[in-house]
């Protein structure tokens, strides 16, 4: 395989933060999951990170007409955000081993970690057509396109995986997220609904995303056991309360609403978006006192993020 010049401009994730009262919470669509759990990306320390990478040189040394070491350290070099190192010992591999599936998948995974999704769009083309039974990589390369964001690629892409017999529920949850980001929301919920009971209750993006969905289609009582699940999964981090508070405020709960916010903030108190949303339950109840004490404490996040 000839070396490619990759462009480097990065496109913009279709997922952006919510408006204030439009979506749950923020953090649902922050990342895709495939790659976040592909990668299962951490930071070493630095005496684990010398052994592991001193573990890896010296395989590639062993075996330096091997692919296998290169696509081993490259991936090592992906999750720990060394894209361009990572590009290096995967073209390599590729040189070695022309069209050697492995390294083109990682290669994929690799541009789409760094945000070059149109890259690896067609880094994923070129491994499908290596191996089109491969029901995976359909699915990979759906996933790239949701990001592109290309809803016809990624349904079309999504579809060939499930006739190729991949019915994992991360198919289905990556569908309805992109359907409901396009106001198909019926049909987000229909995708959503595909996933097992039992697993969904105990995956909190999947919970989050319903959540999203049921408030897209005014369902807003419906979304209220979600945010319980959520919090009886994940009882130390704000989400499942800031989405409780957010389905509360909905329902004019305002009272109760505030209530979930508090819990959210001290867990969270850096987070801008839960002062703004209890500030709005605040006015609600003419408490415009407390509400300008949360606008203050906007501002002064605020300021913190600019001296940074």
């Amino acid at each position: 395989m000839k070396k490619s010049n990759f462009s480097s401009a990065l496109l913009a994730l279709g997922t952006t933060l919510s408006a204030l009262f439009g979506n749950s919470c923020g953090n649902c669509l922050a990342q895709t999951t495939f790659f976040a759990e592909e990668l299962n990306a951490r930071k070493f320390d630095k005496p684990t990170f010398k052994r592991k990478l001193k573990e890896l040189n010296e395989a590639v040394d062993r075996n330096p007409k091997a692919s296998a070491p290169l696509i081993a350290r490259a991936s090592f070099w992906t999750s720990q955000g060394r894209y361009a190192d990572a590009d290096a010992d995967l073209k390599e591999a590729c040189r070695l081993e022309p069209l050697n599936l492995a390294a083109l998948r990682a290669l994929a995974v690799n541009l789409a970690a760094s945000h070059r999704e149109m890259d690896s769009y067609k880094i994923y083309t070129m491994a499908i057509k290596k191996n089109p039974k491969d029901a995976r990589l359909y699915y990979e390369r759906g996933v790239v396109a949701v990001h592109i964001p290309d809803l016809d690629k990624a349904l079309a892409d999504f579809e060939q995986a499930q006739k190729l017999g991949f019915r994992e529920p991360q198919l289905f949850y990556e569908k309805a997220r992109m359907l409901c980001s396009y106001g198909r929301s019926e049909e987000a919920l229909a995708e959503l609904e595909k996933v097992d009971a039992k697993q969904l209750k105990q995956n909190k993006r999947f919970l989050e995303c319903r959540i999203e969905i049921l408030l897209a289609l005014g369902k807003t009582k419906e979304a209220l056991p979600a945010c319980d699940e959520i919090i009886a999964l994940k009882p130390d981090i704000s989400c499942g309360y800031d989405n409780k508070g957010l389905v509360l405020y909905r329902m004019q709960r305002y009272r109760e609403a505030i209530e979930q916010f508090n819990k959210a903030i001290a867990l969270s108190p850096k987070i801008i978006r839960l002062y703004m949303r209890r500030a709005a339950a605040y006015r609600k109840l003419n408490r415009n006192k407390e509400a300008d004490a949360d606008m203050g404490k906007i501002e002064e996040l605020n300021k913190q993020r600019k001296d940074l």
